[in-house]
């Protein structure tokens, strides 16, 4: 006999579905009426907000600097009073902020006030809204969507109303979100009653489900354990269950599913030893065929350059100059991969890395900054090490620079890669080789550099004005305080600049 018609057959004369059906239409009909009530109420409050912000003064926010201007502590100000008065037990609000058109992408979204004191749930003025629910929203109509919202923070009953300025022109939009458990909570003391009828029919349940284990434990047990040696990557794992029923099925199914795992993890190994990890990842991934394609997408790009390699190349042995480079390498490639960064290809004795891309990356600016810093401070103990083993030492000069590129898979039908290609590509790599003309190890151009500012502006100095290869105007660019004094060109000190 098979297993489910084992099953059906003890739990057919138990179960009471009638009741189990009854109480779960009285438990949607009691969340779908607090939804609805609670929904009425988040757009009251976003309306509210909306009435009292002043349209003119949320339209000057643009950028994570304008968050030192007075309105932007006004407005926050505000949207935390109401929030506060709303922190109640019939209509908890969890989170009350203000969103505006992207100022890079004006078809996307951007936080724009966050009264918000946790920083952990802190957005910042500029931060990108993500989330298929806000891909096409409309900041000149109020409603809610109408089912909950989940995100990374959990899940919302979210409510919105158009900020207008003076001319009534929509500027942004106030955005009330109400944590989904507070509202299952206040569903919960309409359904509690209907469950009690069930306490009979739940403990007959419970004496089934003694009966069904002696057919399903031993097997399930075996089955369980195979799972968890092939979740460990031991895919030679023994499932030894060879019988003519579900379980049997689902035995060879689970073998059959480790040998395609074990190939899928040797090519993934293979794979990944020549492209960056995020590249494989998305091939890998990918439930199509791997296209020539590329977009128009914000990246950060850094070029890191060993300084003098030519003269270490002519002093070692072909295999000495390849340990060096294998050493060196391994240490910048973790950092890279570490700070969220692509590794796009090496060069010689020289890597470009991107970051945000593939893979989106709100902070690029601070990861690459970040990756460079620990860069230049794992070189020190890397160049020791080298000097010690073969006598050379290395230094390395780094340049950053943020702004749109093309990215995507280039290349040949037969042979492509995963790369980006543009002005801001060009101009960090020209910025890595005026590092040893400035005397400096590292220098990051004005567009990484206003991404930055808020928060490292203390840690830099500029650099310039200086000409490079192929743009006609000079340029500005800055490095860390502790870089030598540049040798080549004026170096002033920084206007750090609002904080």
């Amino acid at each position: 006999m098979r297993f489910r018609t084992k099953l059906l057959l003890i739990l057919l004369p138990l179960v009471a579905f009638g009741q189990l059906l009854v109480a779960d239409l009285i438990d949607d009909q009691a969340t779908a009426l607090i939804f609805k009530s609670s929904q009425a109420k988040a757009i009251s409050i976003a309306a509210a907000a909306a009435a009292v912000i002043d349209g003119d003064a949320h339209a000057k926010l643009l950028v994570r600097e304008d968050q030192v201007l007075p309105e932007y502590s006004s407005i926050r100000a505000q949207l935390k009073a109401i929030r506060d008065a709303n922190r109640r037990n019939d209509t908890w609000v969890t989170f009350l902020y203000t969103v505006s058109p992207a100022k890079e992408r004006p078809t996307a979204l951007q936080y724009a006030v966050d009264p918000e004191e946790d920083l952990q749930s802190y957005s910042h003025l500029g931060d990108l809204v993500h989330g298929s629910n806000f891909a096409n929203f409309d900041i000149s109509k109020a409603g809610s969507f109408e089912n909950f919202v989940t995100d990374d923070f959990g899940s919302w009953l979210t409510a919105f109303h158009p900020i207008k300025n003076s001319s009534g022109k929509a500027v942004g939009a106030v955005v009330v979100e109400i944590d989904r458990a507070r509202i299952l909570a206040l569903s919960k003391a309409f359904v509690d009653t209907s469950y009690i009828a069930l306490g009979s029919g739940i403990i007959i349940a419970l004496l089934s489900s003694l009966l069904i284990a002696r057919y399903v434990s031993r097997p399930l047990e075996k089955l369980e354990a195979g799972i968890t040696e092939i979740g460990k990557g031991n895919f030679d794992a023994k499932i030894p269950i060879y019988t003519k029923d579900e379980f049997g099925s689902a035995a060879d199914a689970l073998r059959e599913m480790a040998v395609g795992l074990r190939e899928r993890a040797r090519v993934k190994s293979a794979f990944a030893r020549y492209v960056s990890h995020q590249v494989a990842d998305a091939v890998l991934n990918s439930t199509g065929e791997v296209a020539l394609t590329g977009e128009r997408r914000r990246i950060t790009v850094l070029f890191c350059d060993i300084r003098g390699f030519t003269t270490i190349s002519e002093k070692f042995s072909p295999e000495k100059v390849v340990s060096i480079l294998n050493d060196y390498f391994e240490e910048m490639v973790d950092i890279i991969f570490k700070h969220n960064g692509t590794l796009d290809k090496f060069m010689g004795d020289g890597l470009m890395a991107i970051f945000g891309a593939p893979n989106e990356d709100v902070y690029q600016e601070e990861n690459a900054f970040k990756a460079a810093l620990e860069m230049r401070e794992r070189l020190h103990a890397l160049s020791a090490k080298i000097q010690s083993a073969y006598g050379a030492e290395i230094k390395i000069g780094i340049g950053i620079n943020s702004g749109v590129a093309i990215v995507g898979n280039m290349g040949s039908s037969k042979r492509m890669e995963y790369t980006a290609i543009g002005d801001t590509v060009n101009l960090a790599s020209r910025l890595e080789s005026r590092t040893k003309d400035e005397g400096v190890d590292l220098l990051l151009s004005e567009h990484t550099y206003s991404a930055l500012r808020a928060n490292f502006s203390d840690q830099l100095r500029r650099v310039g004005p200086f000409s490079v290869k192929g743009r006609k105007e000079t340029i500005t660019a800055y490095t860390p305080c502790d870089s030598p004094m540049a040798v080549s060109s004026a170096s002033s000190a920084l206007d750090p600049g609002p904080h």
